[in-house]
């Protein structure tokens, strides 16, 4: 088991017991205006407290939200200046957590991309976003909303106590040894990321495998899979959370546009035809916020509104980054 452990501890393929280093390092690379490459396992919530705590001065406009708006990048949006703060799996905790993050930094802009998702509040919700749970609090005390608190598990490293003797994790370390892999990134100034990287305003670069095979891959799977489970329903929580993320950032002073990305068409239908309309359900509920709330809203789950077909997509989840710009250049 000692063993075990130390194999675990130094070689630590997916950064889980110095995600904080590796994370850092990557953010000083970004902080530079630089691009960087090869850039793989790692927390993305810490990224984004790193890249924060480093910026000099506050963007014109933020984009939140999950893996789908993480290609939401500068050249969207010419003349201003973007971070794209999206994280994998996000849910409105994670967007409170990262709202809090750019509040007590005092870099919150004054315009927010809201990726306004089914899994944004949906009841089947990660623990991801206790990465960045400080910040949590914080949100929760500055709107005055109830604040349970941090208790000392929360801070015990339960992944790390988890996968220090995990022998999967040690077959994974020993595989990634004797392919020779590095889990260093690269800085490649200004030049575009090909084997999966970050550009310097936060968006993701996905590598050519992603975006041309290996997802497409998984498709069949997710879409069995949306088929059978469809997709969670709304939480009451998640919801109340919601309202509570909006109130706050119009005190703050700043305008919130909501963006429904869509789905791979297969999946979009599948869900709607034998889950009652699911993703119907919430564009209605995200489009009837906006209206109360004199929100602008851009874009539908719906693919064929803005006439993107099955190839624009790299999986049942991602569209391709030509399919974004159809959408907010419409």
């Amino acid at each position: 088991m000692l063993l075990v452990g130390m194999v675990n501890y130094f070689v630590d393929p997916a950064h889980i017991f110095f995600s904080k280093n590796y994370v850092a390092g990557l953010a000083i690379i970004l902080s530079k205006g630089h691009n960087a490459d090869n850039v793989s396992n790692y927390d993305e919530r810490l990224l984004q407290e790193q890249m924060i705590i480093r910026l000099k001065r506050t963007p014109d406009i933020v984009a939140l939200g999950s893996s789908r708006i993480m290609q939401f990048s500068s050249d969207f949006f010419p003349g201003k200046t973007i971070l794209n703060c999206g994280v994998s799996h996000a849910n409105v905790k994670d967007l409170i957590a990262i709202t809090g993050l750019l509040d007590s930094m005092r870099r919150l802009p004054s315009e927010i991309l809201l990726n306004a998702d089914a899994g944004l509040i949906g009841s089947d919700q990660t623990e991801e976003w206790k990465s960045l749970e400080v910040y949590y609090h914080y949100f929760m005390r500055q709107s005055g909303l109830p604040d349970a608190g941090n208790h000392f598990w929360q801070f015990a490293g339960s992944r790390q106590l988890t996968s220090i003797f995990s022998i999967e994790y040690m077959q994974a370390s020993m595989d990634f040894l004797f392919r020779n892999h590095t889990g260093k990134y690269i800085d490649i100034g200004t030049q575009k990321p090909v084997s999966g990287g970050r550009f310097a305003d936060g968006s993701i670069a996905y590598d050519d495998a992603y975006m041309h095979g290996s997802a497409r891959q998984r498709a069949q799977f997710e879409l069995e899979t949306g088929r059978k489970n469809g997709i969670p329903a709304p939480s009451e929580e998640q919801q109340d959370l919601l309202l509570a993320l909006l109130d706050f950032l119009n005190k703050r002073g700043a305008s919130v546009s909501f963006y429904l990305l869509p789905y791979n068409p297969d999946l979009y239908n599948a869900v709607n035809q034998y889950h009652d309309k699911a993703f119907e359900q919430y564009e209605s509920y995200y489009r009837n916020l906006a209206q109360k709330r004199s929100l602008s809203i851009i874009g539908s789950f719906n693919p064929a509104v803005y006439n993107i077909s099955g190839t624009m997509f790299y999986d049942m989840y991602h569209c391709s980054k030509e399919a974004i710009g159809k959408i907010i250049n419409k």
